[in-house]
């Protein structure tokens, strides 16, 4: 006949053992972090598609956070691939600022981005826009013709904001509970062991 004490003993070990395995399968599928931090273009000026009188004397870019200031890259074409000068980006808060020195010929341009999210993570875009008597340019235009480092009008990080988001908590308190899952199990398998030769 087995003794409830056993039974309430195999019982506990086998408990902390498979809690233990849950949290490991968990840790597989949960992400290390959140999948939808990387920071967004918000606005622009000149805005997606405008069309100016006039050529603009800057380009700023506003982002839904502080970007890194290192790796910053933009570059401006026309709608033949011809690239004009551009000065370096300025940090202003969450805008990045840069100027145009040289006056632009009535054409469809793109504004081709890319900056180093606050997340650690590169992001790009392009910002189409024309000046004076020109055709409309549009992302789908412009974006095949740039040199920028992306071929597309949205980040580069999209396809990962889509997925499913967790809190930064949630995988070290899954390591714990493996731990003490482990730990406990261990713990109490040795003391019974021990119990055991000891009535013997």
């Amino acid at each position: 006949m087995i003794r409830p004490t056993r039974t309430i003993f195999t019982t506990t070990v086998i408990g902390c053992l498979l809690i233990a395995v849950f949290a490991a399968m968990a840790i597989h599928w949960v992400p290390s972090g959140p999948a939808a931090a990387h920071d967004q273009l918000i606005s622009s000026t000149p805005t997606a598609s405008e069309e100016l009188d006039a050529s603009p004397d800057e380009v700023t870019l506003e982002y839904s956070a502080e970007v890194m200031t290192m790796g910053a890259e933009l570059r401006l074409t026309d709608s033949a691939g011809k690239q004009y000068s551009v000065d370096e980006a300025k940090f202003e808060g969450t805008r990045v600022v840069a100027g145009i020195s040289e006056d632009l010929p009535d054409a469809a341009y793109s504004l081709a981005w890319r900056v180093v999210s606050s997340d650690g993570h590169p992001i790009s875009g392009v910002v189409p826009f024309t000046v004076g008597d020109a055709p409309k340019a549009s992302a789908e235009d412009t974006s095949a013709e740039s040199s920028a480092p992306s071929q597309s009008a949205q980040p580069a990080s999209e396809g990962a904001d889509n997925a499913p988001s967790f809190p930064s908590w949630v995988r070290p308190v899954l390591v714990a509970v493996i731990g003490m899952g482990l730990a406990f199990g261990i713990f109490a398998f040795v003391t019974r062991t021990r119990k055991q030769r000891h009535n013997d």
